[in-house]
C-alpha cells in the first residue's frame, strides 16, 4: 500500500503541488481534488479485476494486453513509463529543491544552487531504488504513516477553530466560473496525485500472493492517502479563504503559512520536514513503478535486450534504473534552463498528467474485450464491473482530457499536448519495431507471472 502512498505523496501534493492547482481551481480547488479523486477511484476497478488474474512487472502494458492485444498493451505500457519519467524529474529530481525556493527564498538568488537540489535528491532517490524493494519501501512505509497522521492531526484542528468558515460551497464551481476549463485541467493535474495507485500492480511479481495482496492494497490505498489529502486541501481553503485563492496560488508557501497561524512554528517545521521527505519518496515510487513497466516490456522482447537484466543480489533492474537516471535527470535541467525553476517544474508535471490518462483510459477500454475473451458467464457482477463501470471511466477521462485542452491552454502548458504527440509517436515507431522483429511474440497471449 505504500508504494502507491508514497507515489501519492499526500504531503508534498498539499505543501507543494496545490499552488499550482490552485491558480486553476481557485476557491473550488477542493472539488477539483474531490472530482480527480472519484474519477480515478472508479477508473481502478480496471486494476482492481485484473489484478486477480494477471501477475506481470509490465502494470499497464500487460493488463491493457489480456483484451486489447500488446500493439494496443505497448501504447499503454510506454506512456505509463515515459510519463513516469517525465514525473521522476519533476516530482522526484525538483519537487524537493522547488519547496526549498519555497521556504528559503534567498536561495533563488544563488545562480544554479537548484543544480545541488537536484543532485543531492537523485542521489538519494536512486541509491534507494537500487538497493531493491524491501529497504525502500520499509522506509516510505515508516515515513508515510507518520505523514497520514500528521495530515489528519492538521487537518481536523484548522477544520475545527474555522468554525464559521467551513463552507460547502468550495465543493462546487462557484469560484471558477465562467472558465470552467481550467476546473478540468485542474482535474487533469490533481489526477496526478492519485495515479500512484495504479504503480502497485508493477509489483505483482515481487509481492506474495499476489492476486490478493494487490488487490487489496488498490482497495484500501485510495481512501487512506486520498482522504487526508483532501481533508488537508479543504482546510487550507478554507483558512486562507475561497475568494483569495488567486493569491493562495502566487504565494511560495502559503500551507505553510496558514500553519504557523493557526498550530504554531514548530508544527509548521515538523510538517515542512515531511512535504520534503514526501517528494523525496515519490521518486522513489515512481522510479520502482517505471523500472519494472520498462523491464517488463524489454523482458518480452519489445523493447532493447540491455534493459531486460535484474540485478543478482538486489533484485532490481538496474540496466532500466540507470538509464532512466539519465533521461530524466537531462529532462529536469532542460526544463529548468528553458523556464526555470518553478515553472519546469509544472511544465514537466503536466507532461506526467497527460501521460497518466492514456494507460488508465486504455485499460477501461480493454475490460469488455478482456471479458470477451476469458468466456466467462455475463452475470449481473460482471457487466456492472467489467463493461459499464470501466467504458464509463473511460469516457469520464476523455471528457476531461477534451475539456482541458480545448482550446489549447496558454504557453507553456500547451507544450504537454506536443509531449502526448511526442509519445504517441515513439510508442508507434517501438509496435512498428516489434511488427518486424518480433511478430509472433506480438501475437502471444501476455503471460502471467505467479
Amino acid at each position: 500500500m505504500f508504494q502507491s502512498f508514497s507515489y501519492m505523496a499526500p504531503a508534498a501534493s498539499v505543501g507543494i503541488y496545490l499552488t499550482g492547482i490552485a491558480g486553476l481551481g481557485l476557491g473550488s480547488t477542493p472539488l477539483v481534488f474531490l472530482l480527480a479523486f472519484l474519477i480515478f477511484y472508479m477508473t481502478i476497478n480496471a486494476n482492481y479485476q485484473i489484478s486477480k488474474k494477471v501477475v506481470h512487472a509490465g502494470g499497464y502494458y500487460a493488463y491493457t494486453s489480456t483484451g486489447l492485444g500488446k500493439k494496443v498493451g505497448l501504447f499503454a505500457g510506454l506512456f505509463y513509463a515515459l510519463g513516469d519519467t517525465a514525473g521522476l524529474a519533476a516530482f522526484g529530481f525538483l519537487q524537493f529543491g522547488v519547496f526549498l525556493y519555497y521556504l528559503f527564498p534567498s536561495f533563488s538568488s544563488i545562480p544554479y544552487i537548484w543544480i545541488l537540489f537536484a543532485t543531492a535528491t537523485t542521489i538519494f532517490i536512486t541509491t534507494f531504488t537500487y538497493l531493491g524493494i524491501k529497504p525502500n519501501l520499509m522506509y516510505v512505509t515508516i515515513t508515510g504513516i507518520i505523514e497520514m497522521l500528521i495530515l489528519y492531526i492538521a487537518s481536523i484542528y484548522i477544520i475545527v477553530v474555522s468554525g464559521s468558515a467551513n463552507t460547502l460551497s468550495v465543493f462546487t464551481p462557484t469560484y471558477v466560473a465562467p472558465h470552467y476549463g481550467n476546473l478540468f485541467l485542474g482535474i487533469i493535474y490533481s489526477i496526478t496525485a492519485f495515479t500512484g495507485v495504479g504503480s502497485i500492480i508493477t509489483l505483482g511479481e515481487e509481492a506474495k500472493e499476489p492476486r490478493k495482496s494487490i488487490r487489496k492494497a488498490i482497495l484500501w490505498i485510495l481512501p487512506i492517502a486520498a482522504i487526508p489529502m483532501i481533508l488537508t486541501t479543504y482546510a487550507f481553503t478554507i483558512a486562507f479563504g475561497p475568494n483569495k485563492m488567486n493569491v493562495f496560488a502566487t504565494l511560495s508557501d502559503p500551507g505553510v503559512l496558514i500553519l504557523k497561524s493557526k498550530m504554531g512554528d514548530i508544527f509548521a517545521l515538523i510538517f515542512s520536514l515531511f512535504v520534503l521527505n514526501s517528494a523525496l519518496s515519490v521518486g522513489i515510487a515512481e522510479f520502482n513503478a517505471a523500472s519494472r513497466t520498462y523491464y517488463g516490456m524489454a523482458r518480452d522482447g519489445f523493447l532493447p535486450k540491455f534493459l531486460n537484466y535484474t540485478h543478482p543480489k538486489h533484485g532490481t533492474p538496474t540496466h532500466v534504473i540507470l538509464v532512466m537516471l539519465i533521461i530524466a535527470f537531462v529532462m529536469a535541467i532542460g526544463a529548468v534552463l528553458a523556464f526555470g525553476v518553478y515553472l519546469g517544474f509544472f511544465v514537466l508535471a503536466g507532461v506526467a498528467a497527460i501521460a497518466a490518462v492514456a494507460p488508465h483510459f486504455l485499460v477501461n477500454i480493454n475490460m469488455p474485450f478482456y471479458l470477451h475473451k476469458l468466456k466467462e458467464k455475463l452475470t449481473v457482477g460482471n457487466v456492472v464491473t467489467w463493461i459499464i463501470l470501466p467504458l464509463l471511466s473511460a469516457f469520464l477521462l476523455a471528457l476531461v482530457f477534451y475539456f482541458s485542452y480545448i482550446p489549447l491552454p496558454a504557453y507553456p502548458y500547451s507544450l504537454e499536448v506536443l509531449a502526448f504527440v511526442l509519445i504517441i509517436i515513439i510508442a508507434a515507431a517501438v509496435v512498428l519495431y516489434a511488427s518486424k522483429k518480433n511478430s509472433e511474440k506480438l501475437n502471444e497471449d501476455i503471460k502471467s507471472y505467479d
